[in-house]
């Protein structure tokens, strides 16, 4: 069978702490900042 690479988008939900909206804009929302496996799962 062949194999192939599939990029997939998906919507992430979670409650993050932060002290204004711009705090988890500039965090949460980067990727190359924030770690992921600190979401519940």
């Amino acid at each position: 069978m062949k194999k192939y690479i599939v990029r997939m988008y998906c919507l992430v939900e979670c409650q993050v702490d932060a002290e204004s909206i711009e705090d988890v804009t500039e965090r949460v929302c980067d990727l190359n900042q924030f770690d992921i496996n600190q979401i519940p799962h």
